[in-house]
């Protein structure tokens, strides 16, 4: 992989605040494309976060590429996603009621695509609305983040042991919940 000069997106994000949509949508646009290419080859990342997320970039755009592929495996086919319930389905813990990489891939492609050829659409709209409410509020300084970085912090990837963790468990209304976003669409 090719030297990325402008760094991970953890420290992209640190460093600017006042990121446009494009460039959100931009940013999943090419990670989605990244676990495309990854599940196209039958692989699971297991260790994605920010700092594996690196900057390169041409004569006039910036791309993040998916690094550290240290603790990549095999992975199993995925299901299909009913659009609607995108969102939900991400949030679901178990791994087969997720959606897959290509459903992702091309949902954030259209959002993307919206953006760049200004194509009103329901994401569009949504997006124009939290633009106000952001200029609105009075708040806008409550969303800077503010923090302190233990001095032992350890931000290299290490080998996690999960031996004794009990396994991922939805909220006891999670399915209620998602039927109700299956019927209101």
């Amino acid at each position: 992989m090719e030297f990325a000069p402008l760094g991970n997106l953890y420290e992209y994000l640190k460093s600017n605040n006042n990121i446009t949509w494009e460039t959100k949508i931009k940013a999943l646009h090419d990670i989605s494309i990244g676990l495309e290419h990854l599940h196209d080859s039958k692989l699971i990342h297991q260790d994605l976060h920010p700092g594996n997320l690196l900057f390169s970039s041409n004569a006039d755009e910036n791309f993040l590429n998916i690094a550290d592929l240290g603790l990549c495996k095999p992975s199993n086919p995925d299901p299909q996603l009913n659009e609607s319930q995108l969102i939900m389905q991400c949030w679901d813990a178990r791994p087969d009621k997720r959606p897959t990489s290509k459903k992702l891939f091309q949902t954030i492609k259209d959002w993307y695509y919206d953006i760049r050829r200004n194509r009103q659409s329901e994401f569009i709209a949504q997006i124009e609305k939290a633009e106000k409410l952001a200029k609105d509020s009075s708040t806008n300084n409550a969303l800077e983040v503010h923090y302190t970085i233990h001095p032992d912090a350890i931000y290299t990837s290490r080998l996690l042991n999960f031996a004794n963790l009990s396994p991922p468990m939805n909220d006891s209304n999670f399915d209620e919940q998602l039927e109700k976003i299956f019927e209101a669409s």
